[in-house]
């Protein structure tokens, strides 16, 4: 009796915990899904130092969009030269919007290393704080390849981290973001079980795993897991046909043809492969290229769709190089854009502007770049460089 009544108290501290209030911060992008969201539900704006903070209620969740348009307003999430700072201040932002709602979290859920900074903040300025000092941090990391490196000299002038505290970020000779977290969170969790001992391991570490199994003890995985609602293909509006168990192979026939009529391929029964996905080396898009004309030759196709991995201006400016109509060429960023500045005779720009449009289909998106042309040699410094100011 005595073992059922314990059982009991078990399962209901289960389910009051399940029952606790909610609230996500959240960079306001210059765009996304949740604009949808926010169309249809009241929304307040506050006033913020250095920043403005719009609320949204959905489905009992209160959504704090922290609005920096210096830092946000761009095509695209990260990926930029000033990732850093922008994250940098989006985690002191977090803890200082505190101030101003009337809500104090038992736990920060922080992820990934551009929130990283939340509980190094959190420990170093605010745990002597009333409001702060029983506040819990949860450390998640999804891929800890991306860990939020930089030059020491990012951390006093930008960061605000003195040269006392450094160490905290501080790893193999430069700040890391993601070791401030592991040092400073009280717990660290993962995507599954299995990544969480998979990171113990140095070849899948990126040098994090000697740090990693000194603080083993507050490590642990989570599987993930899926919105089986929004996922539902019987009620997904987002697919051509919705089926169930009953008519399955119906439905995923459909589906199919639908997604072969999208993207012009033939219905003559091949299989059809599919990737979403970043294509990136660590999703193991490295792979899918390296067989991907075998399959097609075998008759299979493929369909992929995702982003690829940032890329400099030198990189662009390499891949821009075989072009011989242009004689010579910058790329830098104005106005929130990627720009080739180009120098070639005028009766070449439409051949270097079919050039740039063929480059920009194998860039993402927010790497797409526009062309301004100059007449005028471009400027170089006087060890002959171009100048990208």
């Amino acid at each position: 009796m005595k073992k059922q009544e314990q059982k009991n108290k078990t399962v209901f501290h289960a389910v009051a915990a399940l029952l606790a209030v909610l609230a996500v911060v959240l960079v306001l992008y210059g765009g996304g899904r949740w604009l949808e969201k926010r169309a249809e539900k009241p929304e307040t704006r506050t006033q913020l130092p250095q920043a403005d903070q719009e609320t949204v209620e959905v489905d009992g969740v209160t959504y704090y969009f922290l609005d920096n348009e210096y830092y946000f307003k761009r095509r695209g999430l990260y990926g930029f030269y000033d990732d850093g700072e922008r994250f940098a201040f989006f985690s002191r932002a977090v803890l200082e919007t505190l101030f101003y709602i009337d809500f104090t979290p038992d736990i920060i859920n922080c992820n990934d290393w551009q929130t990283a900074l939340v509980p190094v903040y959190l420990n170093l300025y605010y745990r002597h704080l009333d409001k702060f000092n029983r506040i819990k941090t949860i450390f998640t990391i999804h891929n800890i390849a991306y860990q939020g490196k930089y030059g020491t000299d990012i951390l006093e002038d930008t960061c605000g981290i003195g040269r006392r505290d450094q160490h905290i970020v501080e790893y193999d000779g430069c700040a890391n973001f993601m070791k401030g977290a592991i040092e400073t969170a009280d717990k660290i969790t993962t995507v599954s079980p299995t990544y969480a001992q998979e990171i113990l391991d140095p070849w899948f570490s990126y040098g994090l795993d000697a740090l990693l199994r000194e603080k083993q003890y507050k490590l642990c995985g989570i599987l993930n897991g899926i919105d089986t609602e929004a996922n539902d293909p019987a009620t997904d509006p987002h697919i051509a046909f919705n089926y169930d168990v009953n008519n399955f192979e119906e439905g995923k026939a459909k589906c199919k043809e639908a997604l072969q009529d999208k993207f012009g391929l033939d219905k003559d029964g091949s299989p059809v492969f599919a990737m979403v996905s970043r294509m990136v080396g660590m999703k193991g898009f490295d792979l899918v290229q390296s067989v991907a004309d075998g399959l097609v030759d075998r008759g299979i196709e493929l369909v992929i769709l995702g982003s690829g991995e940032n890329v400099s201006p030198e990189e662009l400016e390499k891949l821009l190089a075989p072009c011989a109509a242009i004689r010579e060429c910058r790329v830098c960023e104005r106005n929130q854009r990627i720009c080739a500045v180009v120098c070639c005779e005028a009766d070449q720009q439409d051949a270097v502007r079919d050039f740039v449009t063929k480059v920009n289909r194998t860039l993402p998106l927010y790497k797409h770049m526009v062309v301004e042309f100059s007449a005028q040699p471009l400027p170089r410094n006087a060890a002959g460089k171009l100048l990208r100011s």
